[in-house]
């Protein structure tokens, strides 16, 4: 009879169970690690399309005063923040644009005062801030010299070749009947009784 430490140390069935156990603990630690990369990997993009959704709608805001300041008259400027909201896609955004006019084109000396066509802002700084769905927020800074455009024309009909006027005709300008015609190049022709 063999001694049992020399039977035991050449038996060699237990061996592949181990070599087994191993690999499937490799294979299970790279698994692992390939879902956790994968979450991970889900959760950047995530985060990257709500930043670029708090951006957009901060550049809305910036947008909104743009478009606001040009169509209103010098006497109308809102001088207020604005909140609004943007969808995109299954998410939405809102923004809060706040305007901070000044005196001067620098934007060093804040406006004050009432708002005429003698007494206007230079220059406004316009901060939007946007905000995602899931709390991101994103700032846009903008500033703005401002110039006033005096537009119209100088007379209530304007041609630019020779014009003839049949029949009676009213034309209105600022306070009633006291229009301009403006004939470019050519002549004004009026039948009578015109």
């Amino acid at each position: 009879m063999r001694p049992l430490l020399t039977r035991l140390h050449r038996e060699e069935r237990g061996v592949a169970m181990i070599v087994a156990l191993m690999v499937s603990f490799v294979v299970l630690m790279l698994s692992i690690y390939v879902l956790d990369q994968a979450v991970h990997n889900q959760r950047q993009a995530a985060y990257d399309r709500e930043r670029l959704t708090a951006q957009g709608g901060a550049e809305a805001g910036v947008n909104y005063w743009y478009n606001t300041i040009q169509n209103s008259a010098v006497a109308n400027l809102p001088m207020a923040a604005y909140t609004g909201a943007v969808s995109s896609g299954p998410n939405s955004v809102s923004f809060t644009a706040t305007p901070t006019y000044y005196s001067d084109t620098t934007g060093t000396t804040v406006f004050s005062g009432a708002l005429s066509s003698s007494n206007y802002p230079k220059s406004v700084r316009i901060v939007s801030v946007g905000t995602a769905s899931d709390g991101s927020q994103r700032a846009v800074q903008s500033f703005l010299v401002l110039h006033a455009i005096y537009g119209g024309f100088d007379g209530a009909l304007i041609a630019n070749a020779t014009t003839t006027v049949r029949n009676n005709v009213t034309i209105n300008g600022n306070a009633g009947n006291d229009g301009d015609i403006l004939i470019l190049n050519g002549d004004y022709v009026a039948d009578a009784g015109s």
